[in-house]
């Protein structure tokens, strides 16, 4: 049987308190099977291994997908039985390293266009509600469906000067200009501020951010009033995180 979409909290009891929730790393067991040709089958045994270690040795985590939420992971493990039976079949069980958060996360994309003659400035949601909303100002609305404040990743596209999104009433600020074909990247997961120069180098720019805000702050549940002076687009991708994938 898989645990996969077992969970736990840890805590902290302090007095009659209890506080500082929070997740360690976890280990959780996934079956599988393949039963194919022998051809299909020998080629799909040598991909898990492939696949398990490219990761490993990167030092950068895969995606394990269930029901449109993805788990940020490592294979560690790979416990075959029956494979001695048939090339074309083999029983086995993965071992999965989740990382600290151990969130199932779901990307809800938003896109926030800048203001021309035949353009609109709109936001879009194509997983959680099947409207557009268009505005025709310097103001959009941004709908977070998910039922908890949400970590995002921002790319802002140049040109950009000093580029500033006001979000719910928060300011995210950069005192900095992008050029054309450049883009500026703010994930509030993994607190990185990065420019992606014209010649492919990426830069770290966490040191232009406005300081008198924060720049990391969770995007809130239901609908924001998104502000910003329509000279440039960005995208707003929400990571709606739970601790297991939804049933269907």
């Amino acid at each position: 049987l898989s645990d996969i979409r077992d969970y736990s909290w840890e805590y902290n009891v302090i007095g009659d308190s209890i506080g500082n929730f929070g997740r360690s790393v976890v280990e959780r067991k996934l079956p599988y099977k393949i039963v194919a040709d022998e051809a299909s089958a020998i080629e799909l045994k040598n991909r898990i291994t492939e696949i398990a270690e490219k990761d490993i040795y990167a030092n950068v985590p895969g995606k394990l997908i269930v029901n449109g939420f993805y788990l940020e992971c490592f294979i560690i493990g790979n416990k075959k039985e029956n494979y001695l039976e048939s090339k074309q079949l083999l029983e086995g069980e993965l071992t999965i390293l989740a990382l600290k958060k151990a969130n199932w996360i779901k990307d809800v994309e938003n896109s926030f266009s800048h203001q021309g003659n035949d353009s609109e400035i709109y936001t879009d949601y194509p997983y959680d509600y099947p409207r557009t909303y268009g505005s025709t100002g310097l103001s959009a609305i941004l709908l977070n469906a998910h039922y908890l404040p949400c970590d995002f990743k921002m790319i802002i596209y140049g040109p950009a000067n000093n580029p500033t999104v006001i979000i719910s009433g928060n300011t995210y600020e950069l005192n900095i200009n992008i050029e054309k074909d450049e883009y500026i990247t703010i994930d509030s997961q993994n607190r990185t501020i990065t420019r992606r120069r014209r010649d492919g180098i990426e830069e770290n720019i966490f040191k232009y951010r406005n300081r008198a805000h924060n720049i990391f702050a969770k995007i809130p549940v239901g609908r924001s009033d998104v502000v910003w002076n329509s000279q440039f687009s960005f995208d707003v991708i929400l990571y709606a995180g739970r601790s297991e994938p939804t049933w269907i």
